[in-house]
């Protein structure tokens, strides 16, 4: 304990929280009172009380430890890290041993919000622990090598030539060579004859007492590594100097290995040198240790493909030849229908199929995955037409149906290209955001397409940047209001409720969403208005069932973002009591958009918790996009809202009709209510209750307006005062 950071100690705990996504990593060791950490990625200390380290369990046990949510563990609860602001949510560490049985440490991961741990984490998580107790029982024995080491060399400064001394530093070094797979040497200078121990016998798989020449120890090297001793043993003996020096050799028995060798002269009373002694390591281990840290370092541990800190680095290799490259980024289609229906390992599999399908593409592409379902693909850039070829056949390899326990997939992927032809100064980074660019643009334009690159989308991406930087801007000064569109009982023309529709009022224009579109695209913005929708239409619906109007509910529309925070519950929860309201009072609306996220597991768990509270869930803009059937299974929804685009044609169109009616039918066969947006005219409203439809909105009963206009309009918006 208490010894120095150690690189490779830390490249392998900052490995492990990029891979694992957490903020802190750690490699602990624990004595009597302690917990100290030999490597720390994330936090800004090296050792806490052994009573409050999560570790003492699987140090103790023996086993790996998982915590999903510290705060629900009545293990951790108490816990003063848990406690604390930002404290420890989640933690998962599997023990390190010494020796078998005796432990004496973990490699753990910590994250301040709760999470699981998938099967294939954890065995992963188990990996790199196997890699953390190799390095640790690599730097034990190199310390116990080196305390022996200088013990050697006080003792023969000190005593001389001493036969007594001489030959308690040869048991010394003996148990030190033992320990650490060495073995040590000497040769006469006078004689040339040769002295080894038994130990370095065994690393060559020799006899004991072999006999041993130059010509013996010129059949372990090949022919460059010979070269590289003697220019090494040369230079030495010029100067009488010390030498070090990596080599690859084979044993006898022909095994390749890989050594340490180093030196030392002994010089005689005229200063003429008469002994060269030193040590050979049998370093093999530890390289192979060095070699599973690079893969582990630059690849991919689930495909094997390389990461993105080394597709990068292939580009910068390129760039420095001055040939043209292309870059291809891929964003899969889809994929989150696999994990859904056929769980994780089957995405797994999927993963490492998409994977190998690529790599059969061409010997010159490197193949990268560089996120969750996302991959790149880096070749020599030729003309547009090829890429373009290229391109498509990925497009048509990628949708090849993929197999999965007699379950069909059939996937997309979206491209965005950029390539360097004509461009040799571009940077690396730059074609990176520029492919960037051309997947979003692809994705944009309706997914499962490719895209090259054009200074416009960059054009497009500034203009970006600009209006959010409007939009945040407007919603700190309260340019953002709400209007509200009645929803009414198709059976008897009744207000059942209200929707809340978002509004900004840019000086004296009145702007819809399609205006500001792109910041609710935008993570950070799109939290911010979610945060002022549900703040807002709460604080109305309250102010309405004080004053005694009867209003039904108010639907709020939600956005993926919002679903990543773990307290957006308790807190929704909380304000809809805070306001006087009852939870009837309020209904969420979720997009295909919310449905397909990436959160889309936080989203599922953050709707049955209200749905069993008494708020409803909306599926809002059914039947528009690449949501599937079995999403109304999986997701708890009680309300479809049937999209405009079918309701506008509904009276014209026979197949607008039979798709209505079938929608209608399907909500009825699933127990759940439907409403109809955009309706217009008596036809289309009087259609929609002949098929069953509940409920309806749009224009022919009022557009969305002001709370303040809402009460003041004279049609079908006049609202009983009694509650």
């Amino acid at each position: 304990m208490d010894s120095g950071f150690e690189a490779q100690f830390d490249a392998l705990v900052t490995h492990v929280s990029e891979m694992f996504n957490v903020p802190v990593s750690l490699i602990t060791i624990l004595d009597q009172n302690r917990q100290w950490f030999k490597a720390v990625h994330g936090l800004d200390m090296r050792e806490t009380r052994r009573e409050t380290a999560f570790c003492n369990y699987p140090v103790a046990t023996g086993h790996s430890l998982v915590v999903e949510d510290a705060t629900k563990d009545p293990r951790f609860s108490a816990n003063p890290f848990v406690q604390q602001d930002n404290g420890i949510r989640s933690y998962a560490g599997v023990p390190l041993a010494l020796e078998p049985g005796i432990h004496v440490g973990t490699l753990c991961v910590l994250d301040t919000k709760p999470r699981r741990f998938s099967p294939t984490a954890l065995r992963m998580l188990d990996r790199l622990g196997q890699v953390a107790e190799a390095l640790i029982k690599q730097f034990a024995q190199a310390r116990k090598l080196n305390l022996v080491l200088d013990e050697l060399h006080l003792k023969s400064r000190l005593l001389g030539h001493q036969n007594s001394e001489l030959l308690f530093k040869q048991r010394l070094l003996e148990d030190a060579c033992r320990l650490a797979n060495m073995g040590a040497w000497e040769r006469d200078l006078t004689t040339g004859q040769y002295r080894w121990s038994d130990t370095l016998y065994a690393i060559h798989a020799l006899d004991p007492g072999s006999d041993i020449t130059d010509e013996t120890l010129r059949r372990f090297y090949s022919d460059s590594e010979w070269s590289r001793l003697e220019e090494t043993v040369k230079r030495a003996h010029s100067d009488n100097s010390p030498y070090d020096i990596e080599l690859a050799f084979q044993t006898a028995r022909g095994e390749p290995r890989h050594a340490r060798i180093c030196s030392a002269v002994e010089m005689g009373h005229d200063g003429v040198a008469i002994r060269r002694f030193g040590l050979k390591q049998d370093i093999t281990a530890d390289k192979e240790i060095r070699a599973r840290l690079r893969i582990l370092a630059e690849h991919d541990l689930l495909t094997g493909l390389v990461n993105r800190a080394t597709l990068l680095a292939r580009m910068e290799e390129l760039r420095s030849t001055d040939r043209p490259i292309c870059l291809m980024m891929l964003d899969l289609d889809g994929f989150k229908d696999v994990n859904d229906t056929a769980g994780h390992i089957a995405g797994d599999a999927c993963l490492r199929e998409i994977g190998r399908r690529l790599q059969s593409m061409s010997a010159e592409a490197c193949i990268a995955r560089v996120g969750g379902d996302e991959f790149a693909v880096l070749l020599p850039a030729t003309d547009a037409l090829h890429m373009e070829a290229l391109a498509v056949w990925i497009l048509k390899k990628i949708s090849e149906p993929f197999l999965w326990e007699e379950q069909g997939f059939q996937l997309g992927v979206s491209i965005g290209i950029s390539h360097s032809l004509n461009r040799p100064a571009v940077d690396p980074a730059d074609l990176l955001t520029e492919a960037d660019l051309a997947l979003y643009a692809a994705k944009g334009n309706g997914r499962n397409r490719l895209q090259f690159y054009a200074e416009a989308l960059l054009s497009q991406a500034m203009q970006k940047v600009k209006t959010i930087g409007r939009i945040r801007a407007a919603l700190k000064k309260g340019e953002f209001l709400l209007h509200y569109q009645p929803k009414f009982r198709l059976s008897d023309q009744k207000l059942v409720g209200l929707e809340a529709l978002l509004r900004w009022q840019d000086g004296g224009v009145l702007r819809g969403p399609s205006e500001f579109r792109v910041g609710l695209d935008d993570t950070i913005v799109s939290t911010e208005i979610g945060s002022f929708v549900l703040d807002e239409g709460l604080r109305q619906a309250g102010e309405w069932f004080r004053s005694g109007i009867e209003f039904g509910h108010v639907a709020l529309n939600m956005s993926p973002q919002q679903f990543q925070d773990e307290t957006l519950v308790d807190e929704l929860l909380g304000k809809i009591s805070a306001h006087g309201l009852a939870p009837h009072h309020i209904q969420l609306e979720i997009t295909e958009e919310t449905v397909l996220s990436r959160s889309a597991d936080e989203v599922r768990a953050a709707c049955a918790r209200l749905r069993q509270e008494g708020v409803l869930i909306a599926f809002d803009d059914f039947g528009t996009g690449f949501a599937s059937l079995t999403h109304l299974i999986s997701f708890p929804v009680d309300i479809i809202k049937i999209d405009r685009s079918f309701i506008g044609s509904l009276a014209r169109d026979a197949r607008a009709r039979s798709i209505v009616a079938s929608i209608v039918g399907l909500a009825r066969n699933l127990d759940l209510a439907v409403v109809a947006e955009g309706v217009e005219t008596t036809d289309q409203s009087e259609l929609l209750l002949a098929m069953g439809c509940d409920i309806a909105q749009g224009y022919l009963y009022s557009p969305a307006v002001s709370a303040r206009d809402l009460f003041e309009r004279p049609a079908g918006c006049t609202m009983n005062k009694d509650r």
